[in-house]
């Protein structure tokens, strides 16, 4: 297919394309909610408890001595990141199991932490399916990370009194010890000296007690700053904090070094967490995935939608393209031919007609040279017999068949519509007559008269009916100019094939996106098996082109007429012309009189 061919397909499945796109937009948007990633109350939860870390009491001093070279004073944690790492490892997330019935792995799953080492602080953030759980889980979390920095520092604090009690009570021994030696007159000032450095490491070491005693224990150095207060999340970013939790990823450090980074992720990462943009994204991939959709149909799609494809699957000549009729036309079962004379739809069966007519006279001229593939019956009869058949119900086969017989009486000819579908005879319901059978029947269409029924005998079978109907068409050609088949389907019943070899032309009917090209093909396998005379192709229910309006005039009437005729038709028997079963060897049995004679009244 060229590019205008692809926009024709596009713009004949369009309600298909964009339903597709509608639903993949309902769906993407609706994606958000199914799948949680809304960010209203969705059940997932965080809340973020924030410390501050003070340690102002790290003055970096030391003393000489070296079992005591740090001060109480001085906190043992001085690196936040440290403090950190205490949040998700160790005592703390096993107390905290403890205080709210969990086990410790689901603390440290649900815990993350990040420091921030410009500003001292420290936000934990804990996430839950429930908000009050969160919140709970984030200050306990930091009120037992405080608690256990001081529980440290106190600890700490008790362990190096102990040691400075015990070295106070050691000097005070060696001192002891030296004073009984020099006292005892065995002294020397190798005793007297060292006695001197025990005195002077024992005041050094009893002022620092003193300043230990009055000091007290430092503490951790954290503080709250801000309670936890829960806000919902979605789905991603609460999966995404559980993975980095499980992963041993809890402990980050807050980026402050290149600001842009962030920005530059933002900006080349887009989201499509929020209902607009998954419906826009759903539509586009709907509106794609339509598209590809349309032209699978479009390449399975059997139908015969252009006058070159009828040509080509039918191997045929288009006759005729008869518009859609309108509703009402189709609703009464309107001849246009006579209620609407002027339409183009009248004019295209008046186009079948006049081909009808030249194929006629070259079959006429074929026969009598005594060449080509004429009918006999057509030279040895006057009349001129055309079958219309189509391949499926539907098709528009009587209708095509009784605007013909219409056209043909326009001109002044007499008209016999014969019908040949005796499962499912409809044409008299156009024709504003009767269903009678073994009668020929007046219509509300002047020069047109009807034969619906060949035989009365509702038992009869098709070989039957077929032969009656062979009679009426035999009997017919020496009274009427023209005669109209109206026959079965062919590919839902055989009776029209039977009826090919008494008609002088074969007229197929095809509807505009509705006949497909395998019915097609077949109908013409079974036309060209018995070498039947097919003359073209009449497509009806083509679009009607906006551009011919202003020409065309649609004058409407025939309703009052048929209501008339069909009066007249239910009427006295003497009024009809009645096809004598007696008689129906005879030519003269079944039509009495000249058509001149058979206007009754």
């Amino acid at each position: 297919m060229d590019l205008l061919s692809y926009f024709r397909v596009l713009r004949r499945r369009w309600a298909l394309i964009f339903a597709l796109a509608l639903i993949g937009g309902t769906l993407g948007a609706a994606s958000t909610f199914l799948s949680g990633d809304a960010t209203t109350s969705n059940g997932h939860y965080k809340a973020v408890n924030t410390l501050v870390f003070d340690n102002s009491n790290n003055n970096g001093s030391s003393s000489s001595s070296g079992s005591s070279s740090s001060s109480a004073a001085n906190p043992a944690f001085t690196n936040l990141t440290q403090v950190a790492v205490l949040a998700t490892t160790g005592d703390v997330p096993t107390q905290v199991a403890k205080k709210l019935d969990m086990q410790p792995h689901e603390v440290t799953e649900r815990t993350t932490t990040e420091s921030d080492n410009t500003a001292n602080t420290l936000t934990i953030t804990a996430i839950n399916p429930d908000a009050k759980s969160a919140e709970r889980l984030a200050d306990t979390v930091g009120q037992q990370l405080i608690d256990t920095l001081n529980q440290k520092e106190q600890a700490r604090y008790d362990k190096l009194s102990r040691d400075t009690i015990a070295r106070l009570d050691k000097l005070r021994g060696d001192i002891s010890g030296l004073d009984s030696q020099i006292g005892g007159g065995a002294g020397s000032d190798t005793a007297r000296a060292e006695r001197d450095g025990l005195v002077d490491q024992y005041r050094i070491t009893f002022e620092r007690f003193q300043q230990l005693a009055s000091s007290g224990a430092a503490t951790g150095g954290l503080s709250t700053l801000e309670t936890a207060s829960a806000v919902p999340i979605s789905t991603s970013a609460y999966n995404t904090l559980r993975d980095r939790a499980q992963l041993g990823e809890n402990n980050r450090q807050a980026e402050t070094q290149q600001p842009q980074d962030d920005s530059t992720r933002s900006t080349s990462a887009p989201s499509f967490d929020s209902p607009i943009s998954r419906g826009l994204l759903g539509a586009f991939l709907g509106l794609i995935i339509g598209i590809g959709v349309a032209l699978i149909a479009e390449r399975f799609d059997r139908r015969l939608r252009t006058r070159d494809d009828v040509a080509a699957a039918f191997e045929l000549p288009v006759l005729a393209e008869v518009p859609q009729l309108q509703r009402e036309q189709v609703r009464e079962k309107a001849v246009v031919i006579h209620t609407a004379p002027i339409s183009r739809a009248a004019e295209a069966y008046r186009a079948v007609r006049s081909s009808l007519l030249f194929q006629n006279a070259h079959l006429d001229g074929a026969s009598e040279n005594g060449s080509g593939n004429g009918s006999p019956s057509a030279a040895t009869h006057s009349a001129l017999v055309v079958m219309v058949a189509s391949a499926v119900p539907g098709e528009g086969k009587t209708t095509t068949s009784v605007n013909i017989a219409a056209a043909f009486a326009e001109t002044g000819a007499s008209v016999l519509v014969v019908n040949c579908d005796f499962r499912r005879p409809m044409a008299h319901t156009y024709l504003g007559t009767v269903d009678k059978p073994r009668r020929t029947l007046r219509t509300v269409i002047p020069g047109v008269w009807y034969v619906s029924r060949a035989t009365s005998d509702p038992n009869a079978n098709p070989a039957q009916v077929i032969a009656a109907q062979r009679n009426v068409i035999d009997s017919a050609r020496d009274h009427f100019d023209v005669v109209v088949l109206d026959t079965a389907p062919l590919l839902t019943a055989n009776d029209a094939m039977e009826i090919v070899p008494s008609a002088d032309l074969v007229l197929l009917v095809a509807r505009f996106q509705s006949t497909t090209a395998d019915n097609a093909t077949r109908s013409m396998e079974l036309l060209n098996r018995v070498q039947a005379p097919v003359t073209g192709v009449v497509v009806v229910g083509t679009p009607e082109d906006s551009g011919s309006y202003y020409y065309y005039q649609y004058r409407t009437r025939g309703r009052r007429d048929r209501a008339h005729a069909q009066a007249e038709a239910e009427s006295a028997d003497g009024e009809h012309l009645v096809y004598d079963a007696d008689a129906s060897d005879a030519d003269d049995g079944l039509f009495a009189g000249s058509p001149g004679e058979r206007e009754p009244g």
